[in-house]
This record gives C-alpha cells, structure tokens and sequence, in this order.
C-alpha cells in the first residue's frame, strides 16, 4: 500500500487505502487508533457511506501525556474517534476499564497485546532438554550470577540506571561473581560504553548488539537469572516471561517511565518487581532478594509458566478480535 510520511513518527503517514476498500467491500474495518494517521476520516466515511462497521484498534491514548478531553485538543480528538468507533479493541484491560467513564461499555474489547508465544517456548523447551548450565557455557557465561536488559538503547528506555543498579547489587556479592549483559543497540550505546570504562566495568558488562535471532537471545535470556529494564517495558516482558525470566522495573509516575500496556503482565512480587519510580536502592535491593532466595525464585517462575500458558497467548490476542466481530455482526 502507498503512502506519504508527512513528519518523522512511524504514525505520521496518510495512506492510500480507500481504492482497496472498495474493491474488497469489507463488512468490518479495523484501523489502528491514532488520529496522526491522516487517512483515518477517509476510512470512517468509507464506513458510513458502505455501511461498514468501523472498528479502532490500540492503545487508547499516549501514555507519555495526560489525557483530559475537556483540557487538552489531542485528547479530545481522540476521544471523539472513539465515540464515533462501533467498537473500540484496546491492548489491556487497564485501558478499557478506564475508558468505561466515557464510552459505551459493550463496545469495548480487549486483545491482549503479545508475541508468538508458542514458538519461544517451544525454543525454551529445547533449552531444558540441553540443560541451563551447558547453554550458559555456549554463550560464554561464566559468572555465577547474570542480570540482562533487552530492547533498544534509547535513553528513554534509561539502561544508564541499569548499570547503576548493577554497580548497587554487585557490591552485596562478596565472593560472588555478577554480569550485566545488554541486547540492543541505538543512540546510547556509545555513552554506555564510556560510562562502563569510566567506571572500569569491562570484564563486569557486555554489550552485544542488535540480535534478531530468537535462538539466540532466546539462549541469552535463558542463561540469565533476571531481566532489568528501568525505562519503559513492552513486549520485552512477554519475551522474557517465554523463558521463564523474571522483570524487574520501576513504577510508572507523572514523570514516568511511561510503560506500554504489556506492563499489565507484570504483577509485583508474582512474575516480577516494581520499586518506586528511579529508587536505584529499593530495585537493587529487591534484585539481591531475588537472587538470594531459592524459595523466591521457584515461586515467580510459577507464576510466570502460568502466565505464559493461560494468559499472554496468541489465542487470547485473537479471542479479543472474534468477540467483537462477533458483537458487531449480530449488532
């Protein structure tokens, strides 16, 4: 499909879509919800005139702003495609429950955002068969303990405050060695790499890259005891929960982090840990009681195999889809 980018978010497009929809004259259209998509009017007025039930698909709102229609013209935009929306399918169940104060309830549905879950389990299964320790002695993991961090290096996503945690948690280890892995690349790796010589963390922290391979981030993440992403988390933590790896992150805050719905998943103390937004202290010191604990440990990868098998499932994405095509059908 053609398109022309009028400035530089992935969303800021117009897309050329109405020859296709009235050559395919869909009974229901589904169009993600972000008015910066400059086509979207078009598609609701394909909807009108063709009778075609309009559906909006997302999250909701911005997370890294306030939402107040009465106040802010943003939020009042996007409301108003909401109202106008038959049917509106957001990623979590957090966002739908808010959006009950202004929109009809039983035109909101929920397909929980996630990943092909089945495939990276049934790689961790593999993983089981071969043995944690012999996968740790592949990947050159050598020291006793292993923390990682997972996603792109965008100061947003503050992997600064993980090496700064690490440097906390290392220091209750006597005795004990502990690393600090990163997977991903973007605009701060070369201001990590001059805080870890700085710091003389060379031999402590490793930096691999970009790695597109599920094998082997999956092989990183399996011979790992923790993931730790202070920034905002997403989908990362479906990807860590499919290898049985706890998250441990900071709580969202008016200053953030401003986490993507999938931090629905994590629960506090069940498949993971929050502390208090940029406490350095309380998120190392629940990392120590994690890696300490045996008991700890074996409870949160219970929680985790649940949530992986009866949660976070593809099934259950496209359950959220089917409930509203069928709401809309017999509408």
């Amino acid at each position: 499909m053609s398109y022309i980018k009028y400035w530089k978010k992935t969303t800021n497009v117009f897309l050329f879509v109405l020859s296709f929809l009235f050559k395919l004259k869909p009974k229901i259209v589904v169009h993600e919800a972000n008015p910066s998509i400059l086509s979207l009017p078009l598609v609701f007025f394909f909807c009108k005139i063709s009778r075609a039930k309009f559906v909006l698909w997302g999250h909701g709102y911005n997370r890294n702003s306030i939402f107040n229609p009465s106040r802010y013209f943003k939020s009042y935009v996007r409301l108003l495609y909401l109202r106008l929306a038959d049917a509106v399918i957001f990623y979590d169940y957090t966002t739908m429950i808010f959006f009950r104060k202004y929109l009809d309830s039983n035109k909101l549905f929920v397909a929980q955002n996630t990943i092909d879950t089945k495939k990276l389990t049934s790689i961790a299964k593999e993983f089981d068969i071969i043995g944690k320790n012999r996968i740790k002695k592949e990947i050159g993991f050598t020291a006793d303990f292993n923390i990682i961090f997972i996603g792109r290096l965008l100061f947003e996503k503050d992997p600064f405050s993980a090496l700064k945690i690490f440097e906390k948690v290392k220091n209750k280890f006597k005795g004990q060695t502990i690393n600090l892995h990163f997977i991903g690349d973007g605009p701060a790796r070369n201001h990590l790499i001059e805080y870890i010589k700085k710091n003389n963390l060379g031999s402590e922290v490793k930096l691999y890259g970009a790695i597109y391979d599920d094998i082997k981030i999956g092989k990183l993440l399996y011979g790992s005891d923790l993931v730790i992403n202070p920034g905002y988390v997403g989908l990362n933590v479906n990807q860590s929960f499919c290898f049985n790896i706890p998250v441990f992150t900071f709580s969202q805050s008016a200053s953030g982090p401003f986490h993507s719905p999938e931090v629905e998943y994590l629960k506090d103390g069940e498949t993971g840990f929050f502390a208090e937004p940029y406490d350095y202290n309380e998120l190392a010191e629940k990392i120590i009681n994690y890696l300490k604990s045996t008991i700890l440990q074996e409870n949160l990868k219970s929680n985790i195999k649940f949530m992986v098998e009866n949660v976070i499932t593809i099934d259950n994405m496209l359950k959220g889809f089917t409930d509203c095509f069928e709401y809309l059908l017999v509408k």
